[in-house]
């Protein structure tokens, strides 16, 4: 563990795959100081934290899936580091990027990343439409997800003309 807190680089997240053991702290308030301290951007484990009350204290995100009093050392133990895991069910692979915020975290595929970042913009604007177009009281129904006409319509919402 202390190997994986002094080695991940700065500018990177952290991933733990604790096997959804949520019975001690994966990492507490002193190790997630370290890695804000080194630059590191976030935490993701399927296990717990400890110390969530200072944790909360720190500008630092982590994402768990719950909280837990024992230090890590009293059930869990890092193996590897920079190696594919399991977290939560999902493959992470080094250097695959991820995102999080209030609702979670999700995993973007390395390979993936530079056709999803120019994608993400259009999937965000088209979905700016979609919930103009429910607040004036459009059924869902062939609007999400997109049809062929709500792509047109779509298009001219986009151009200004609706």
């Amino acid at each position: 563990q202390r190997n994986a807190i002094e080695t991940t680089p700065g500018g990177y997240c952290l991933v733990n795959d604790a096997c959804s053991n949520v019975t001690a702290g994966t990492i507490g308030d002193i190790l997630a100081e370290r890695l804000r301290v080194r630059g590191v951007t976030a935490v993701v484990t399927d296990g717990a934290v400890r110390d969530s009350g200072d944790l909360e204290a720190i500008d630092f995100p982590i994402y768990c899936a719950s909280r837990a009093a024992p230090a890590s050392l009293s059930g869990l133990y890092a193996v590897e580091v920079q190696v594919p895991i399991g977290c939560a069910g999902v493959a992470i692979f080094p250097g695959d990027i991820m995102a999080g915020d209030k609702d979670g975290v999700v995993v973007i595929p390395n390979a993936l990343t530079n056709e999803i970042a120019e994608d993400a913009p259009n999937q965000e604007r088209y979905e700016q439409f979609v919930r103009a177009e429910v607040t004036k009281g459009r059924s869902i129904v062939g609007l999400y997800p997109a049809s062929d006409k709500s792509l047109s319509d779509y298009k001219k919402w986009d151009e200004g003309q609706v």
